[in-house]
């Protein structure tokens, strides 16, 4: 197995645990031995921790997106791609669901936790929900060019809006452990774009 894999592997063990507990809980020793990798060789592929935990968002970030962009690009699903924005969202909420309501997303659930103490992993942080926003953008700049919303819509004020609300939602999802603030912010943001016509 080459070195890449390794790294790969560690980083997807990383995300697996951080999601389950936090990043400060994540023991080296039970990272890599997860991965069946000696417990000497973490500093091989990784400067320190923090830098393991950088390294871990931007991985996160990478696959979570290219899941939201294969969904967004899917004209199967719709060819407004409003609905296909909808549909993405409706299927994150059955996801969220059918994990016991718990927070998905390991930029919101590492954000709190570490904003104030990693400079590194808040830029991090800002970099990921940078490019959510990009993608939210980028389904309703297409919106747009497809006459499907105004001319006149502020397309970047939307998706941070979009990202606002969703996250918002997430959050007290996770504390009710009830899926109703996101059905009710996906209500929203479908009935706010029907009205941009």
């Amino acid at each position: 197995m080459s070195e890449q894999d390794t790294r790969e592997r560690i980083l997807d063990a990383g995300v697996e645990i951080m999601l389950e507990r936090s990043f400060h809980s994540v023991g080296l020793n039970q990272l890599l031995s997860a991965v069946n990798v000696p417990k000497g060789s973490f500093y091989h592929y990784f400067k320190s921790k923090e830098q393991f935990g950088v390294e871990v968002l931007r991985h996160y970030s990478k696959q979570a997106n290219s899941k939201r962009h294969q969904i967004l690009a899917n004209l199967e699903i719709s060819e407004n791609p409003v609905e296909r924005l909808v549909f993405m969202l409706n299927a994150g909420i059955e996801d969220i669901h059918d994990g016991g309501c718990k927070c998905p997303c390991l930029l919101q659930k590492v954000a709190i936790e570490v904003v104030n103490t990693s400079e590194s992993m808040r830029e991090a942080l800002a970099d990921g929900f940078g490019e959510m926003i990009a993608i939210f953008k980028e389904v309703v700049d297409e919106a747009v060019s497809k006459q499907y919303l105004s001319q006149e819509l502020n397309t970047e004020s939307e998706a941070q809006f979009i990202l606002d609300l969703w996250a918002g939602a997430q959050q007290r999802t996770a504390i009710i452990r009830d899926v109703a603030p996101l059905r009710h912010a996906v209500a929203i943001i479908r009935e706010r774009l029907a009205r941009k016509i």
